[in-house]
């Protein structure tokens, strides 16, 4: 597991801009990614990490946005706006993208409890599990998204189900107050 301890000072060494909630962010991510692949070194966990932040910040137009996009930001109207002009978007609210990954995985990877909601309006599946068998409860409990832990639990997600690891979302889960919230 990563030394809670460490700064990863190194962040700078290879590009990263970073403060003191990325480095908590990092921290949580490497914890998470080691325990599931043991013998990850940090400098990959780095690079890989480096390299998502890079991905994921790059400016798409605002004409080319996807509803993954738009999930991405947080832009509950936008999400709520496309799916309300983009029929075909939301006839396949469920499908996954090249990723693996449907809309609702993406919005509990980043937290974004209001946009799940907007989701699951439009008829997204709480428990659909990804190309390795995880669920929104799965990504928000590994990321330490209380707040959307419990949310997806009040609208019927389930912690019971297991993904291509064997791993239920209690056990991926970042942080003993997110473990708590599978007891409640």
């Amino acid at each position: 597991m990563a030394d809670s301890a460490d700064n990863y000072s190194d962040l700078a060494e290879l590009g990263i801009d970073c403060d003191d909630s990325l480095t908590e962010v990092f921290n949580r991510a490497a914890d998470h990614l080691q325990g599931l692949l043991p013998g990850v070194d940090n400098q990959t966990l780095l690079i890989l990490y480096g390299a998502r932040r890079a991905r994921d910040q790059e400016v798409v137009p605002e004409a080319e946005k996807t509803l993954t996009d738009r999930i991405k930001e947080g832009a509950v109207a936008d999400v709520r706006e496309f799916l309300r002009r983009n029929a075909a978007s939301k006839a396949s609210i469920n499908r996954t993208d090249k990723d693996g990954l449907a809309p609702i995985h993406w919005a509990a990877d980043s937290g974004f409890s209001d946009v799940i909601g907007v989701l699951l309006e439009a008829g997204a599946d709480v428990n659909l599990q990804d190309a390795d068998g995880q669920t929104a409860l799965h990504y928000a409990a590994s990321c330490g998204h209380a707040e959307c832990v419990e949310f997806l639990l009040q609208r019927g997600g389930k912690g019971d189900i297991v993904d291509s690891d064997n791993n239920t979302p209690m056990s991926v889960a970042s942080d003993d107050s997110v473990k708590k919230l599978f007891d409640s």
